[in-house]
């Protein structure tokens, strides 16, 4: 459900499932104390239904086998169907080609061949991809891209269909379905793309229980299995260089991701792995929340939105309650304990995000109003695309599945386990020693993650190159004769700051992003590392393990038991923030 403020009310609207997360508290604050109540039937329920919103690998199982595997769409296409273009080790007809089987007039007709579909990621779980291979002559010497969005809990379909992939989707119907179109800045225009729905239970893939992942040990464990069996269907790019980008919470799972294939690539796993990109993602908390105070004030110095969302009091409020939230995020660090992590998040949201929820401006692109809360975005178009049964037929998904954008039961287990709050600056670091070229990029008019706190935590980064990024000067970045932003780049490591954009940059500005991927894939990019720093030869559990075991221990047992704790001692912070509000608002997802 959703709660949304009306006059002097709660109302509940909408359907089970789409609940913010609890983690900020942020929900539909309105002059009424019996909001309280409230939250704790809707955040029990969300708990204690999880398993009827997240399809199980077993029914899914049965689903596949009780479908036919393909419908045909034929007499449905006025399009001619395009031969498909055979890769190298890829068996004949074991991935059909989406061009066949009906999604002509919905994305595919005349573009390079795609290939979808479910493969294992350990533990039981089921991981759904969508293949988009290289439009350019050469598609078998082209990189390969996996790309994650966050959230965490939110589907990497999203960005097929709204950022980097090969089509949008319009509001154009024939015959009830909805059309698309081409997107000529689609990043297929220079590499074979591979956007991941992940972890088990976000978007079309499916998880085995009720307890769903919440670390990233698991994380990356799971997509280091997927990404096996990946390249046992398709060999072919186990041989060429490969990439893993993603956005916003995958400023957590890159890098813990790309630490383990590293570790695999030392044990002899036939994988490329060359470079990453993280886009607009939450990597460091305190650096990253202790820039929000002036980045709502003035949107940062040398940025493009040349003016802030707040007023100079609530600016002074904001930085007031930093030292509070800097220390209870690091206790949240040192403990990893649901208690301390969920009052960290609690207060720290509280203090720096509702001040510009309350401006009614986009916090993901504070050029915008907040058209659609919580996301501010209207998904409505997409999600009825994927939801309807001849796109799920023409993807192999089983007819029925539910899709949405981002599923909040998936974002549960971060929240409890500590997660959320982790510092991703390990992992980023044995990157560096390995010489695997690292991208940060950030769009510069988005709050949630802003540019000034991305800048600050690279800058504040400790490894053996640290003095000469900090002395390398920003240089104008050039797109088409313009200034499209800024850069620096040193030793392997590159910050963009891309000007006129928000959280989804490749939507805000898609050839920018085009190009700039074009720079971090080329084989003489200046952004590359010249060689590996220092030896890496670490364990798995140095790699990825966490510093106390309690973060493995995430179970339904502890998500109820944290949660009732965090209603009882989060009643007097809600009460404060509703004497602190001057209208009702509706809440936001921290990263989406």
């Amino acid at each position: 459900m959703k709660l949304k403020c009306s006059g002097g009310g709660l109302e509940q609207y909408g359907e089970r499932g789409t609940f913010p997360p609890i983690a900020i508290l942020l929900i539909a604050f309105c002059d009424n104390t019996m909001l309280i109540s409230s939250l704790v039937l809707a955040m029990l329920a969300q708990v204690g239904f999880a398993q009827l919103l997240i399809p199980s690998s077993k029914d899914l199982a049965s689903k596949l086998k009780a479908e036919p595997a393909a419908l045909d769409l034929a007499s449905a296409s006025s399009e001619v169907k395009a031969a498909s273009v055979e890769l190298p080790g890829v068996p004949a007809n074991s991935f059909p080609d989406l061009r066949t089987k009906g999604l002509a007039t919905a994305c595919s007709g005349k573009d390079a061949p795609q290939y979808s579909g479910y493969l294992p990621a350990g533990a039981g779980d089921s991981y759904f991809y969508w293949l988009a291979t290289s439009r350019s002559q050469t598609p078998e010497a082209d990189p390969l891209i996996l790309w994650m969005t966050g959230g965490p809990g939110c589907a990497s379909t999203a960005a097929f269909l709204m950022e980097n992939g090969p089509c949008r989707v319009s509001s154009d119907e024939t015959d009830g379905q909805l059309k698309t179109s081409r997107n000529p800045w689609s990043w297929t225009e220079t590499a074979n793309v591979l956007w991941v729905d992940q972890p088990g239970g976000v978007g079309f893939s499916s998880a085995s229980s009720l307890v769903l992942i919440g670390e990233e040990v698991q994380v990356a464990d799971r997509m280091f299995a997927f990404i096996m069996e990946f390249l046992k269907k398709f060999p072919h790019f186990s041989k060429v260089p490969f990439f893993v980008i993603g956005e916003s919470y995958a400023g957590h799972y890159v890098p813990s991701v790309s630490a383990r294939v590293l570790k695999g690539m030392q044990e002899g796993a036939e994988v490329q792995l060359a470079g990453v990109g993280i886009g607009n993602g939450l990597v460091d908390p305190v650096p990253q929340f202790e820039s929000k105070p002036i980045m709502a004030f003035t949107g940062g110095s040398g940025g493009s939105l040349h003016g802030g969302v707040v007023n100079s009091t609530v600016f002074a409020q904001m930085k007031q309650s930093l030292p509070k939230c800097a220390a209870l995020i690091e206790d949240c660090q040192r403990d990893q304990m649901p208690g301390t992590c969920i009052e960290a998040m609690t207060l720290c949201a509280t203090d720096q995000v509702l001040p510009v929820a309350h401006s009614g401006k986009n916090p993901y692109d504070l050029r915008k109003p907040c058209v659609s809360p919580p996301l501010c975005y209207n998904t409505s178009l997409l999600t009825d695309f994927l939801n309807n049964p001849r796109t799920q037929t023409a993807l192999g998904v089983p007819i029925g599945t539910k899709w949405k954008m981002c599923n909040m039961q998936a974002t549960l287990p971060f929240l409890f386990s500590g997660d959320y709050l982790i510092d991703s600056e390990p992992s980023v670091l044995r990157l560096l020693k390995a010489g695997i070229r690292v991208l940060v990029y950030n769009g510069d008019t988005d709050f949630m993650v802003d540019w000034v706190g991305t800048k600050a935590w690279m800058e504040q980064f400790k490894w053996s190159h640290q003095h000469a990024w900090r002395s390398t000067p920003d240089t104008d970045f050039i797109v088409d004769g313009k200034v499209a932003g800024k850069q620096r780049s040193s030793n392997g490591l590159t910050f963009v700051q891309i000007y006129n954009a928000g959280h989804l940059v490749p939507m805000d500005q898609p050839k920018v992003a085009l190009t700039m991927v074009q720079e971090l894939l080329s084989k003489n990019s200046p952004w590359a590392s010249p060689k590996p720093h220092e030896s890496i030869a670490v364990s798995t559990a140095e790699v990825l393990e966490p510093s106390h075991p309690g973060l493995l221990i995430i179970g339904v047992f502890t998500m109820v038991v944290s949660l009732l704790g965090l209603v009882l001692w989060s009643a007097q912070l809600i009460q404060r923030t509703l004497r602190q509000s001057q209208r009702p608002h509706e809440g936001y997802i921290l990263v989406a």
